[in-house]
């Protein structure tokens, strides 16, 4: 058993395993921008050693100085330029660097940040500070002396054409920053969930061919990985080849470089497992491997080389089969991370099976920890139309990085509206006393939600802008140079006051709550609507209450109901790629009703003919004549652990949860099962009840086939197999199966569910034609049967 103290472990969860053996193509790695912070302006350079150009970051950021690490310290890494010098910046508390990369929002970069500080400032005071990407706090600084680099990184999917790296200064000494650098990777290479990236803790190669630990990176690694050699006495002996010739080990996706594939750790060959363990680590973090294998001895006839990969006691994977010469990744999905346990110690063993006469091998590795980004940003239109004032009017106020979030570093002049549902807008901006020069500019107009905008006090010339003055006419008056909503609006805070914290409640409706208030003076009543708004709920356009006629008018929409494109008689197939996209989005409805709305919505009757779609197939929940209003947490009761209310039951046949309608006990998870029902149905097309059949229930008749490991059956005959992947069906059958499982507390919230369908889709979206087929088949079939063992069981074992 080797340890090492430091050296941080992330583990899966046995189930929702990826193993990726296939050969794949170089990707066009074209796009890496790599800026040395703080050379002088307009410098660029090719580094010797790797062939990388970098250039000055004056471009990047307008503020900070820059500064030259001592010289002693600078020929310690004299071949590393770009830690020679650096940027500082002692002014601000929060100082950008912004870059646009030219492929764009959506793709997948690994972001890479390094710091040295080499005594630049003669204070031999290392400093600690906080690193932001975006909005959200990416990692904490902390600089342990003069000499020694620090190097952070993450994998992150840009969500805008901007990205923002930004130093915090937490009163710990002055930030600085001294290489920073984006490197693009495919979009199917280590995946994460929406809201949440991958920061790096080690990447490391089990390697005999270095007496140190020496770093190996770009040209040998094409995504310019930065890969630690591990040796240490202990792990012996190593396996290695003699070949020379890089295409000698067929990559996968992951794309190792040759020189880290051809070098493998394994245990002696009296010893049938290798194990290790790591301490201290974090109890709250999750924690993520990705294990790269490749077959470095050609076993004879007699010879197998198998083993098992248990994380903590449970099975991670297994039976690992290294192929010959072909590199093999190991890696979970995003769905979920292993945390240690409560003495902070995650422990691996590869251990081999009966069959195995050859011991475990492993030849790279690779640790992430799971960073939640959740954290929203400024609304984008308004973001750009702000941005486009400041290159204007060449506004010089530290400007920088997201305009509204987070709200502590709210841009100077501007007011935000901050809701958790939605991203922040701007309402408020004054640029009074700035002496502006030019005209109004157009694209002002672009800050819909604009309540105020202050220009006094500055040399404008010009007309206002007629977009702006139509604005006025129906909005607005002006007022020496400001215009100012006429229309009073209060925002929460004033509500707050007005009802003294909502003190005194004067009646309740099916829509809300009546509170008294006090308005300068004069009595008031206020009412609190719910207010129900998304795009995958349809629209009220308007109403009508004349006498005893009331109706109300919901959007058209135009091509029916779901159950009309799933029956037999459509002419027209819904795709699979559609279908996926309908479960998307009736899972982000079922989502924002229950966590979107205060107070949350049980809907009450989700089915297939409550699903209607518009002319591009998007989906909308309607009807809603049964939905619950549900009382907020603090007022709910417990029942069997879970929170809800007892209420009389409605619903249709087929769709009901059985729990609900065996205890009259409500709550989110009922939604949840019948959602779960639909998925079913859009998965095989069938009737959820039939009375022929001995399993008249699509449950049942599902399950019975998972049982029987008849996956292929499972889906509408209609669809095109070979243009599916089964192992995205598989995932999507997965998450069915939880949502309908019997009890409440089993299944998945719908928040959760919307995230594992948003990954299939992707996964639908990004894979290849068909190359991981056949393989992805075998195992799930043999999955199945492993864990499947009767008609009873409705969920399907984790894998």
């Amino acid at each position: 058993m080797f340890f090492f103290e430091h050296f941080l472990a992330a583990v899966l969860l046995q189930g929702a395993l990826v193993f990726l053996p296939l050969f794949a193509q170089p990707q066009d790695l074209s796009g890496f921008i790599s800026i040395d912070c703080g050379i002088s302006d307009g410098s660029r350079y090719t580094d010797e050693t790797t062939g990388i150009s970098y250039l000055s970051d004056t471009q990047f950021t307008e503020s900070g100085e820059n500064k030259e690490i001592l010289q002693a310290y600078r020929a310690q890494r004299a071949s590393e330029k770009q830690f020679w010098n650096l940027r500082s910046f002692p002014e601000g508390t929060k100082n950008c660097y912004t870059l646009k990369p030219g492929r764009g929002k959506g793709t997948k970069y690994l972001i890479r940040a390094g710091f040295l500080y080499g005594n630049y400032d003669n204070e031999d005071q290392a400093p600690t500070f906080d690193l932001y990407l975006g909005v959200n706090v990416w990692d904490t600084v902390s600089i342990r002396n003069a000499w020694t680099p620090k190097t952070t990184e993450i994998i992150h999917v840009i969500s805008t054409d901007r990205i923002h790296v930004c130093l915090v200064n937490t009163g710990n000494g002055i930030p600085f920053i001294s290489v920073l650098e984006l490197r693009p990777l495919r979009d199917d290479v280590y995946v994460t969930k929406n809201g949440s990236s991958l920061a790096l803790y080690g990447r490391f190669d089990f390697s005999s061919l270095s007496t140190d630990q020496q770093v190996l990176r770009y040209k040998d690694d094409a995504y310019d990985r930065l890969w630690v050699s591990l040796e240490t006495k202990m792990w012996k002996p190593f396996l290695t080849t003699s070949l020379t010739d890089d295409n000698s080990i067929n990559r996968n996706d992951y794309q190792l470089p040759f020189t880290i594939m051809n070098t493998a750790y394994t245990s002696n060959r009296s010893t049938d497992f290798m194990d290790f363990y790591w301490k201290n680590l974090s109890v709250t973090s999750e924690y993520y491997f990705y294990m790269h294998f490749a077959e470095l001895e050609k076993p004879q006839t007699n010879q197998t080389r198998e083993f098992n990969i248990y994380i903590n006691r449970d099975l991670f994977y297994g039976p690992v089969v290294p192929k010959y010469l072909s590199e093999n990744t190991i890696y979970s999905k995003i769905t979920s991370g292993m945390k240690a346990d409560r003495e902070g110690q995650i422990t691996v063993w590869l251990n081999n099976t009966e069959n195995s006469t050859l011991p475990p091998l492993i030849n790279a590795m690779e640790i992430y920890i799971l960073k939640e980004m959740s954290q929203q940003e400024t609304n984008q239109t308004d973001a750009e139309a702000i941005w486009n004032v400041k290159s204007a009017y060449e506004i010089e106020k530290n400007w920088q990085g997201d305009p509204c979030a987070p709200e502590a570093f709210t841009w100077d002049g501007l007011v935000c509206d901050y809701n958790s549902d939605y991203p922040p807008r701007i309402i408020s901006l004054d640029l009074s006393n700035n002496s502006l020069n030019g005209t109004i500019p157009e694209f002002l107009a672009q800050l819909s939600f604009l309540i105020v905008l202050n220009l006094k006090g500055n040399n404008l010339t010009g007309p206002v802008p007629d977009v702006l003055s139509e604005k006025s006419k129906n909005e607005y008056n002006g007022d020496n140079g400001s215009i100012v909503s006429r229309k009073k609006h209060f925002t929460y805070s004033e509500i707050l006051k007005i009802t003294n914290n909502f003190e005194t409640v004067l009646g309740e409706g099916g829509f809300g709550k009546v509170y008294y208030g006090n308005l300068k003076g004069n009595e008031v009543a206020l009412k609190l609507l719910l207010r129900v708004h998304h795009k995958n709920l349809t629209t009220l356009v308007g109403y009508c209450n004349e006498e005893t006629h009331i109706g109300l008018i919901y959007e058209y929409m135009t091509m029916g109901n779901l159950r009309s494109h799933l029956s037999g008689s459509t002419p027209n197939i819904l795709s699979w790629e559609d279908r996926l996209r309908i479960a998307i989005d009736i899972a982000q409805g079922l989502e924002y009703l229950h966590n979107g709305c205060k107070p949350p919505i049980i809907h009450r009757d989700v089915k297939s003919t409550n699903i209607l779609l518009n002319e591009k197939f998007q989906a909308k929940l309607g009807d809603f004549g049964v939905s619950k209003i549900f009382p907020n947490e603090g007022d709910r009761q417990s029942v069997s652990g879970t929170l809800g209310v007892s209420t009389n039951v409605v619903g249709t046949p087929g769709y009901l949860d059985p729990e609900y309608y065996a205890s009259n006990w409500l709550n989110e998870k009922s939604d949840v099962f019948s959602f779960g029902v639909v998925l079913l149905e859009l998965i095989t097309a069938r009737p959820v009840l039939t009375k022929a059949e001995e399993n008249n229930h699509i449950i049942l008749w599902v399950s019975s086939k998972l049982a029987n490991g008849d996956i292929e059956n499972i889906l509408d005959p209609r669809l095109e197999r070979r243009f599916i992947n089964t192992n995205i069906v598989w995932k999507t059958i997965e998450i069915s199966m939880a949502c309908v499982s019997k009890t409440s507390t089993s299944r998945p919230a719908m928040s959760r569910v919307a995230i594992d369908l948003k990954e299939c889709l992707r996964a639908e979206l990004t894979r290849k034609d068909g190359n991981d087929e056949a393989e992805s088949k075998q195992y799930l079939v043999e999955m199945i049967s492993q864990n499947i063992t009767s008609s009873e069981q409705l969920t399907p074992q984790a894998r």
